[in-house]
């Protein structure tokens, strides 16, 4: 039912806002601008974007000079609000909840802490990505254009580690399946991901990797990054996308931590492996996002607050709780 109301709204409205989320990674940039895409189709006055910039990394996305930095100022007058893989208005645009009661809106989300804060809100914990959703929404109802199959590929591939992590399920590869019919070439879209990097990005990966270090008797790992780290390399930290994984390749490692340092604010990456669950450590600092990836933003110096990371995450890692309690 909440489907077939999204699909009415869709059609029934003549411009849509399609907002993603703060600092957006692969899914809520690909999810938005296949939309976008679709829109234009349709004939929409459409205008997609959210409060931070696109990652050079994903430039090369269909639209993605479309996309606009936006506040609740930009919103389009008597549009659809379209949310897509955010589980807060707090990582939306800046001034959202001032708009909500004004616009009609719906969400299309992965995250299981979605707060469900749009008046139609489509969250599937299960699905791997968000990209899962708003691709089998399309393919049933409308049809994916080969850009529009490029940027939902993208999408998921990106949130589900390339179809590595336990989230992926047989539902994500018959998306891909049907992604791939519709056009998308993994090869050229994986390329377009992971051989791009700048020579001052890898340098700072290398600087990250090189004062990593294991605790919690092995069963945890961290890196950190400081600012000063990221102005030496004239780096930012949207090169970092994806390092904090690196550290579950270690053998013996189910708990990886990345503590980053930029422009003032301290954020916190982490991924785990069962039975350990992301979601509870990142909860303990305000933070949320999935059993096995989430994330946090932390308060104090960086050397502060490593030291009590690892206390508490040693801590955590003695109890072994269970992602499922």
């Amino acid at each position: 039912m909440k489907t077939e109301n999204i699909v009415r709204k869709l059609k029934e409205y003549d411009s849509w806002t399609i907002l993603c989320h703060e600092k957006p990674d692969g899914d809520t940039l690909g999810c938005a601008l296949a939309l976008f895409s679709l829109g234009k189709r349709m004939k929409k006055k459409v205008v997609s974007g959210g409060r931070d910039a696109v990652p050079d990394k994903y430039l090369f996305l269909p639209y993605s000079g479309e996309y606009r930095q936006l506040s609740a100022n930009d919103v389009l007058p008597e549009s659809l609000l379209i949310v897509v893989d955010t589980s807060t208005k707090n990582r939306s645009i800046e001034g959202l909840e001032t708009i909500l009661p004004l616009h009609d809106s719906v969400a299309m989300d992965h995250h299981v802490d979605n707060e469900k804060f749009c008046k139609i809100n489509l969250v599937c914990p299960e699905a791997s990505a968000s990209a899962e959703i708003v691709a089998e929404l399309m393919h049933d109802n409308f049809d994916i254009s080969v850009d529009e199959a490029v940027c939902l590929y993208t999408a998921l591939a990106t949130d589900n580690g390339s179809f590595r992590f336990s989230s992926v399920t047989q539902r994500s590869h018959e998306i891909a399946r049907i992604l791939m019919q519709a056009g998308a070439k993994p090869n050229e879209i994986d390329s377009c991901l992971n051989e791009s990097m700048t020579h001052e990005a890898l340098k700072l990966w290398g600087r990250a990797m090189e004062g990593s270090e294991l605790f919690a008797d092995g069963t945890a790992a961290m890196l950190h990054l400081s600012a000063s780290d990221f102005e030496e390399l004239h780096s930012a930290p949207s090169v970092t996308e994806n390092l904090v994984n690196q550290l579950l390749r270690i053998k013996g490692v189910k708990i990886a931590l990345f503590v980053s340092e930029f422009d003032g604010t301290l954020k916190l990456s982490v991924r785990t492996k069962q039975p350990y669950a992301a979601r509870d450590i990142a909860a303990f600092y305000g933070g949320g996002g999935h059993d096995q990836a989430a994330g946090a933003k932390l308060c104090g110096s960086i050397d502060k607050v490593i030291a009590e990371l690892k206390k508490q995450v040693t801590k955590y890692a003695e109890i072994g709780l269970s992602c499922n309690k």
